[in-house]
């Protein structure tokens, strides 16, 4: 996802964060952006839960902002909330982004949503 950043892979990644937040006494946070049918598969939450069991880390699941002209969408609110507690229920403190601003394209993902409705 990052063009000029070395070949890591996400285990070892992660498993590098983790020196880093034991040694500063500072939890890792991970930002994953919830796309409907992408990466809010049980799957994927499985994944998240291997890759972040016993870490120092808090995930920060960010719901998409919808794009006009965009086939991608945000899971259902229940989905977020399933997500989040199954994670907590097994150690990983999770938590939602709340996505205010979105009624003043104020919200993350305004600006594409502005770029869109330009063209």
């Amino acid at each position: 996802m990052l063009p000029h950043a070395p070949a890591i892979a996400i285990e070892e990644l992660v498993e590098r964060a983790e020196v880093y937040a034991r040694a500063t006494g500072y939890p890792v946070q991970y930002q994953w952006t919830l796309i409907e049918g992408i990466n809010d598969s049980d799957g994927e939450l499985e994944r998240i839960a291997r890759l972040l069991a016993g870490k120092y880390a808090v995930m920060n699941f960010i719901p998409f902002n919808e794009v006009d002209g965009l086939a991608y969408r945000r899971p259902l609110a229940g989905r977020i909330a399933a997500m989040a507690h199954t994670l907590n229920q097994q150690g990983i403190y999770t938590r939602v982004r709340d996505s205010a601003g979105q009624e003043i394209d104020g919200a993350c993902g305004s600006c594409a949503r502005g770029a869109v409705k330009a063209k």
